[in-house]
């Protein structure tokens, strides 16, 4: 599954009124995707020398602080409907302004 799919997915559970549960698979999803996809990007990055290298891997860390901090305030506060759709704007224009700028530079250097 893809980051994408991920926060489609958690919309449309959102809308159908499911919350608590689904909002924590869904910032574990989070986690592991920027831990396992994000090592995997990078190792691609610096072993083709992109250009895009230094700034894919500050921007793969800001991203893992940030769920970090989003999955330490649901476990101290609970569940936030607020808060879970502020993170699925976050996460559409981070996704779409990453993949946009930073990773499409690694199709320049290893093409699909």
């Amino acid at each position: 599954m893809s980051a994408q799919e991920a926060v489609d997915c958690f919309r449309d559970t959102l809308k159908n009124g499911l919350a608590s549960r689904p909002y924590e698979a869904f910032l574990g999803f989070l986690t592991i995707y920027g831990i396992v996809h994000f090592q995997i990007e990078e190792s691609c990055m610096q072993a083709d020398r992109c250009a895009a290298a230094t700034q894919n891997c500050l921007e793969h860390k800001a991203f893992r602080k940030m769920i970090e901090a989003k999955s330490e305030r649901f476990y101290r506060h609970g569940f936030d409907p607020e808060r879970s759709a502020a993170l699925l704007g976050r996460m559409d224009r981070w996704l779409s302004r990453h993949l946009g700028q930073v990773d499409v530079q690694l199709r320049r250097v290893r093409p699909i």
